[in-house]
């Protein structure tokens, strides 16, 4: 996979945290050219981010309508977590489960703002999710 350099730097430019922000990536022929970011649900914990089912799904079916493939969600995280949660991946289990079939596989980046992005890749195989961290080439 690989992601433009202005997508790149816009996840970066996200605000610090707390609180946690997310979106969702998208782009066409394994590029990710486009990201929207969701203020997210108000969490009962303050800083942990809740996705806008509504809102994001809404923002998906705009893209489909675009030509625009769906390639994940990101989220902010404190640099001092370096990887993904136990619920981050319980979460990401959860949405390869909705996907329909011919979606095997999704991006799920931790932000770090200001410093780094760290991607990672979920595959859906034989009713298993394996998720590992990805290299992603910036163009």
């Amino acid at each position: 996979m690989k992601i433009i350099s202005k997508i790149y730097k816009m996840l970066l430019q996200c605000p610090q945290v707390p609180p946690e922000i997310g979106g969702i990536l998208g782009g066409k022929d394994c590029v990710i050219e486009k990201m929207i970011i969701d203020r997210g649900k108000k969490s009962y914990v303050g800083i942990r981010y809740v996705p806008d089912v509504i809102f994001i799904n809404k923002c998906i079916a705009e893209w489909e309508d675009l030509q625009i493939e769906f390639y994940g969600m990101f989220h902010t995280h404190l640099s001092r977590w370096e990887t993904l949660s136990n619920r981050d991946k319980e979460y990401i289990g959860c949405i390869m489960n909705a996907m329909p079939d011919q979606v095997e596989s999704l991006y799920f980046p931790l932000v770090f703002p200001q410093d780094k992005v760290k991607f990672f890749k979920a595959v859906k195989s034989n009713n298993k999710i394996c998720i590992s961290e990805e290299k992603i080439e910036i163009i």
